[in-house]
């Protein structure tokens, strides 16, 4: 299919100073695609689905330090599921 999109996140801020974890914002849009889904990977973690729609914004305010890394893919759903482009956050210690 010709679906093409986009997604972001911004560079993880502190939120609780004790906890240690951070929020990051994700941003999506497609073009083309009739759904579509982001999905999140920590490094050591299964993929699980994050958001789903054809555009969003949404808050993951559960992002811990290194050497944690959350892989978010923006995936079209249909005909076929595929993945349209990925974003990787890291949140220094």
């Amino acid at each position: 299919s010709g679906a093409v999109g986009i997604i972001t996140a911004t560079t993880p801020s502190l939120v609780t100073i004790g906890s240690g974890l951070a929020t990051t914002m994700v941003g999506w849009g497609t073009n083309g695609a009739s759904a579509a889904e982001v999905t999140v990977q920590d490094f050591v973690g299964a993929e699980v689905l994050f958001a789903s729609g054809l555009s969003g914004n949404a808050a993951a305010p559960w992002i811990q330090p290194q050497p944690h890394a959350y892989t978010f893919r923006l995936y079209e759903k249909k005909p076929t599921a595929r993945v349209l482009l990925s974003a990787v956050v890291v949140k220094k210690p």
